[in-house]
């Protein structure tokens, strides 16, 4: 298998960070789901060592699979704390209305 390294393995370690960062996963989250161990991932995401493609591969769909379940989460709570209706709003202003006096 080819390993992922030199100057890309340091930049797809910080965005493998970065999207680990947003899954909300831990390390050991992640090694687990991957089969890959917590160092290794660690390692790569620091740019200290390559990782073989196909680890990179399985860590990458699985952060990108729970980002997009946290995704959904939030969009179903927003949705169902989002008000049913918005009236527009008026551009008319009666003096009344706003405490004027008469």
């Amino acid at each position: 298998m080819k390993r992922v390294e030199s100057r890309s393995c340091s930049a797809l370690g910080k965005e493998l960070h970065h999207l680990r960062e947003l899954s909300g996963l831990t390390l050991q989250d992640v090694a687990r789901d991957a089969q890959v161990s917590a160092s290794q991932i660690c390692e790569f995401e620091k740019g200290v060592s390559g990782l073989r493609r196909d680890k990179v591969t399985r860590v990458e769909k699985i952060l990108l699979r729970s980002i997009r379940e946290r995704v959904r989460r939030s969009e179903k709570l927003l949705a169902a704390h989002a008000p049913l209706k918005i009236n527009p709003i008026s551009t008319h202003v009666e003096d009344d209305a706003v405490g004027g006096q008469q």
